[in-house]
């Protein structure tokens, strides 16, 4: 299929607060086969999920005291549907039912976890920094781990996605990058993108990058060429996570919202 080159906005909602259908700072996003949106929100301790469909219908949230999340940092889904959760509070990875049953947590093996994915084998990948040397860490589905490496010249990571046939994108906030990198860490590509944030990738493995400080979403080819570019319509929020449905709706999360403000979620469809 030839890859969409525009898009027009869909759906936004959110409001600023500390209840199940309001946000605080939702810093990632993941959308399951199924099409059901997770939302990490990481300074809400009560609802550190929030669940929705597309079209911004509120689906449930879940409880923080149940989910034992304390600052849900990043969000990614399986092809089960299974959740999994990065928690940079305590340093944690943590996998849930559909339903957002917790069934496993484990220890992510870094002082500061930000990003994660899972690969179509299963295999959960957590990007982040341990002191000041960045690196990943590579888990099986039950968070036994597999292997780690760092990468050479990552500095302040923030983002990683896996796309169809197991290469992994890493953004690179300080330094302005991409890089993309086998499953052993061999540095394979890097592409300049400006203040790179959050990083998604379709089925056809085009590969989106939030440009948060231009307030940007980037849509690349496998081989690093512009496919398509737009703004996000704000003048004061920051873009911050970004997921692709299966349908190629794509969803881009917003911090800096204060009370009043809305539309923390943005979403915006192929023409």
């Amino acid at each position: 299929a030839t890859p969409a080159t525009s898009y027009s906005a869909g759906p936004a909602w959110g409001e600023y607060g500390l209840t199940p259908t309001s946000f605080t700072s939702p810093r990632s996003l993941a959308v399951s086969p199924s099409g059901t949106m997770y939302v990490a929100d990481a300074s809400d301790p009560y609802y550190p999920i929030k669940t929705y469909d597309l079209n911004g219908s509120f689906l449930g949230a879940w409880s923080g005291s149940i989910s034992q999340l304390t600052q849900a940092t990043a969000v990614a889904v399986d092809a089960a549907g299974c959740v999994y959760v990065t928690d940079s509070g305590d340093d944690q990875v943590q996998k849930f039912a559909p339903d957002g049953t917790p069934w496993y947590s484990w220890n992510a093996g870094m002082s500061d976890p930000a990003g994660i994915a899972v690969s179509w084998d299963g295999s959960v990948y957590v990007v982040g920094k341990n002191g000041s040397t960045a690196m990943v860490k590579k888990f099986d589905p039950l968070g036994i781990s597999q292997t780690s490496f760092s990468v050479s010249g990552l500095s302040n990571p923030q983002g990683i996605a896996v796309d169809p046939w197991g290469y992994l994108y890493i953004t690179d906030f300080s330094q302005g990058k991409v890089r993309k990198i086998n499953c052993e860490g061999l540095i394979l590509t890097t592409w300049s993108v400006s203040s790179a944030y959050g990083i998604g990738v379709d089925d056809e493995g085009c590969i989106y990058v939030v440009e948060q400080q231009a307030k940007k979403i980037d849509k690349l080819s496998r081989q690093g060429s512009t496919i398509a570019s737009w703004s996000i319509a704000s003048a004061d929020k920051l873009p911050a996570g970004i997921a692709v449905s299966s349908s190629g709706t794509v969803a881009v999360t917003s911090l800096n919202v204060t009370a009043g403000d809305r539309y923390y979620i943005t979403t915006f469809n192929p023409q």
